[in-house]
């Protein structure tokens, strides 16, 4: 009777083995596939930023072309995103550090400049107008 059981918990582990391994196996199958498509795409982009540094007609820094790509990439997502380097952030911070609580302003950036947008209600800066 005992072999019997043996036999029985063997192949159910058996079982469960093989099933867990195939449900496994097809969600590492499609992660991988999902990544060999991000792979192509970083690959191509880099192809193109190597070749417009080569071709250009003008001479222009790696570096400048991956600010360019990256600041086009937020500004395509919605007027609200932007990418500030560390100089603008630092800039920012300088300007608006504790200001924005203490008058009550709304700070938003429009053609590249920090701009006061609106009072805050119930702030010193909605009070004097």
């Amino acid at each position: 009777m005992r072999k019997k059981q043996f036999i029985a918990i063997l192949v159910s582990i058996i079982i469960i083995s093989l099933f867990f391994g195939g449900v496994i196996g097809s969600y590492l199958g499609a992660q991988s596939k999902n990544d060999e498509g991000i792979t192509y795409k970083i690959r191509l982009f880099m192809k193109i930023i190597t070749s417009v540094e080569k071709n250009y007609f003008k001479k222009i820094e790696v570096e400048d072309l991956l600010d360019y790509a990256i600041r086009g990439m937020l500004r395509a997502l919605d007027s609200h995103t932007i990418y500030l380097d560390s100089d603008e952030y630092k800039d920012l911070l300088v300007g608006t550090k504790g200001k924005i609580f203490r008058h009550g302003i709304q700070i938003g950036i429009s053609e590249d400049l920090h701009t006061i947008i609106t009072p805050i209600e119930a702030t010193p800066a909605d009070k004097e107008g």
